[in-house]
């Protein structure tokens, strides 16, 4: 693909760099020549367009290849820049795939819901890992998909003595924002929660979470 990226501080730059490595197109934009330096301190050296300018300019987007793209992720330092671009790229330049990032909560949930924005909160992800290693010792797999503008968290968790050889419809989760998906047998063979598996020696048990 086609990626613009819009903010080269840490987060812009390991983008950078993970998506160059995967062989995808990339271009950068930020408002300070500074931070665009340090892409050729990235191993190897970045090797796509770079463009210093104000990131909710139209003719500096323009200038950065907005046109020509098939996805734009705006991740610098400011939420209202951010949400800005993601406005713009859309609504604008009719780019289908755009991404940005927010601290804010209350900011993903109001632009989620009035303008179908995607937001990433990095508040509200770093807070859930942060939990999961507090209260979770026991976790044996976190996985995360993003499904529209949510993030929804999919863990899997040893089986209690107490439930073996107990239905799955026993499962108290965790935390009341979990809900059982279903079970993780030893074989690696899953069961959803509508087939009733009952918990065996080995089983792991799947919870869902809306994590973002």
């Amino acid at each position: 693909m086609n990626i613009l990226i819009v903010g080269c501080g840490r987060v812009g730059r390991k983008l950078v760099h993970s998506l160059e490595l995967l062989g995808h197109d990339v271009s950068v934009l930020d408002e300070d020549a500074s931070n665009l330096s340090l892409l050729q301190e990235l191993d190897p050296p970045f090797s796509g367009m770079a463009v210093a300018g104000v990131p909710i300019d139209g003719d500096v987007l323009r200038s950065a290849g907005i046109e020509a793209c098939d996805a734009v992720v705006a991740v610098t330092h400011d939420d209202n820049i951010n949400l800005m671009v993601a406005q713009i790229a859309s609504q604008l330049f009719g780019v289908k795939n755009v991404l940005t990032r927010v601290a804010e909560p209350s900011h993903k949930e109001m632009y989620t819901e009035r303008f179908g924005l995607r937001i990433l909160c990095s508040t509200n992800l770093t807070a859930q890992g942060l939990l999961a290693g507090l209260l979770h010792e026991n976790i044996t797999e976190d996985q995360r998909l993003l499904f529209g503008s949510s993030t929804t968290n999919f863990t899997a968790l040893e089986v209690p003595p107490e439930l073996i050889n107990k239905p799955l419809t026993d499962v108290v989760p965790p935390r009341k924002t979990m809900m059982v998906f279903g079970v993780l047998h030893a074989n690696g063979t899953a069961v959803l929660v509508n087939k009733e598996p009952v918990l065996h020696v080995g089983d792991k048990i799947l919870f869902a979470e809306i994590a973002d």
